[in-house]
């Protein structure tokens, strides 16, 4: 029996499996929406085959939850309401040829800071399942403007650092806290300087005692006597 010439490629891990004979992408624009937003799909098809055209095309896509179909006029995809599902029908695509077509849909208000992923596909029983595109947008959050918004912190004033009051000085080199120094007391023996030449007392305000005066007097006979011998 003779091997059977399918056989190496069946078998072969490493084979190049043949392209396939369509090609299909999705894009979105813009790919950042707010909520409520509408984003246009781009759906493009390519008959990659160059000996055949392609018939029984159908391109398919089930919006997300998030999003909702957005009707824009004619065009080249219908809306099954029930299954909210999206259908271009293209029937026989020549080969080589591309053909492109869009819709749109609205990110729904109450989603807010996701990302949605949104995905095409080709139903052909000539082509077979498999062939999908995908294409992902944001939803941003939209700007706060009821009376729940938080506030914007305001930055907090810095704190003062109390400053340490010195310990009291406990060492040598303390200044010593001044003393009153008390009146000096005069001797008896300078009470006589504050007598007047008779025995009464001076300007300075000294009291005169009987012992201060009879001390004055004598001192003056002395004075006396001396200046009579001199004479």
């Amino acid at each position: 029996m003779s091997p059977d010439p399918n056989f190496d490629l069946i078998s072969d891990p490493g084979a190049t499996p043949a392209p396939a004979p369509v090609q299909l992408t999705l894009a979105a624009a813009p790919r950042q929406v707010e909520p409520a937003g509408v984003v246009t799909y781009t759906v493009v098809i390519t008959n990659t085959l160059a000996d055949r055209a392609l018939s029984g095309l159908v391109v398919s896509d089930t919006l997300p939850l998030e999003l909702a179909y957005w009707p824009a006029g004619e065009g080249d995809f219908s809306y099954l309401e029930a299954e909210r599902r999206l259908e271009w029908v293209i029937g026989q695509l020549a080969a080589g040829a591309t053909l492109t077509g869009t819709f749109q849909a609205q990110a729904l208000g109450a989603v807010s800071g996701q990302v949605i992923t949104n995905t095409a596909a080709i139903v052909s029983e000539e082509v077979g399942a498999g062939v999908t595109a995908s294409a992902a947008i944001t939803i941003t959050a939209a700007p706060c403007l009821g009376e729940d918004c938080a506030p914007t912190p305001t930055a907090e004033p810095p704190t003062a650092t109390p400053t340490a009051e010195p310990p009291p000085c406990q060492d040598e080199e303390c200044t010593p806290t001044p003393t009153a120094t008390p009146p000096r007391m005069r001797s008896d023996a300078n009470a006589d300087r504050h007598l007047d030449a008779d025995g009464d007392a001076n300007a300075d305000g000294c009291t005169v005692t009987p012992a201060r005066m009879m001390r004055g007097v004598r001192r003056r006979r002395r004075h006396l006597d001396a200046g009579a011998g001199a004479g």
